[in-house]
């Protein structure tokens, strides 16, 4: 795609991404064209598909990985919601009180990130304590468990 020297949050900006695109997609013989944006720029971009849908009708507008992964932390983070991971976050000292919000929200995306992180190790961790109380082979896998720190 040709550089385009225009701020990307106009509109006229826009609709000149999707018309090189779609002549991109016409040059290569394929009938859908894909574009990805952020999220300021894609929420013009559905808005313009939208009102234009016959002129539009072959293209499909995506948000980019960084908005869609903060989408699913913010699910992640209104299950847990309530469950006392707030109170363990802020008693481990990960989080204060005040961005408990922004954080189950998923909005800060490096705490949101370094507390899953957390608590996934936690939960492994007592997951694996639970399996070498019920296991028969305990001798087997703390052995294994000790040559394992080793490394």
């Amino acid at each position: 795609m040709p550089p385009i020297n225009a701020s990307v949050n106009e509109l006229s900006t826009v609709k000149q991404i999707l018309k090189i695109s779609k002549e991109a997609t016409k040059e290569t013989g394929q009938q859908l064209t894909f574009v990805t944006f952020d999220l300021t720029v894609a929420k013009k971009a559905y808005a313009l598909v939208w009102q234009q849908a016959e002129s539009y009708k072959h293209v499909f507008i995506h948000l980019g990985v960084f908005h869609t992964m903060m989408s699913h932390l913010g699910a992640l983070g209104k299950l847990m919601k309530g469950s006392g991971l707030e109170e363990v976050l802020v008693e481990s000292g990960l989080c204060a009180s005040g961005s408990l919000d922004r954080v189950f929200a998923g909005k800060q995306y490096s705490r949101v990130m370094r507390f899953h992180t957390h608590v996934l190790k936690a939960l492994e961790r007592l997951l694996f304590a639970s399996f070498l109380q019920n296991t028969s082979s305990r001798g087997i896998l703390k052995e294994l468990l000790s040559s394992a720190k080793e490394l």
